[in-house]
């Protein structure tokens, strides 16, 4: 269990093959009030585009920049590992790009940023109480404060902004083919 503990993002497929003290500790979990917080699948996968692709930052974000190039533009390997190559092209890669490499990948491989929210909060192997969504937070954190922690005087620190759908989002799913 120290292992699921440790890394809470494992897939489905690995969670099955529970030991008897993995088994015993999600019985637990199943006891708790358990709640998550979801985000919007679309509004998510176009925010990760925008702050992993288009506002790239450091290594990681190369990563998925050099991985478009490879498996949706064709590029050969030696071009890819270019650094002024990647550089200079970078700002041109498109939503329809990071899509199609999504497509390319398996869902277990992705990012956390952009995987699917059932396979990084297991619903098949735990039973949520309640699943709140950010897009309307303040009323979730209501509802998990209201039943797990009334005991505590609490507030919101403030409105969740990251899920508007301005900024190109509908634009965006529009050209897609």
């Amino acid at each position: 269990m120290k292992q699921a503990m440790l890394q809470p993002h494992l897939t489905l497929k690995s969670c099955c093959l529970l030991t008897a003290e993995v088994a015993r500790q999600y019985y637990s979990l199943q006891r708790a009030f358990t709640f998550a917080f979801i985000r919007n699948p679309w509004t998510r996968l176009f925010s990760a585009y925008k702050d992993k692709i288009v506002a790239f930052k450091g290594f990681e974000d190369y990563y998925y920049i050099r991985k478009i190039l490879f498996t949706v533009r064709g590029w050969t390997w030696e071009e890819v590992k270019n650094d002024e190559n990647v550089k200079a092209v970078a700002g041109t890669i498109t939503f329809i790009d990071f899509l199609t490499m999504l497509a390319k990948t398996d869902a277990e491989n992705y990012n956390d940023h952009w995987k699917p929210w059932f396979l990084l909060t297991q619903p098949c192997m735990i039973k949520y109480d309640y699943i709140g969504y950010l897009e309307d937070i303040t009323a979730a954190y209501q509802v998990v404060k209201d039943k797990a922690f009334s005991d505590l005087n609490i507030e919101l620190g403030g409105k969740y902004e990251g899920s508007t759908w301005s900024g190109g989002i509908i634009a965006a799913y529009k050209s897609c083919p």
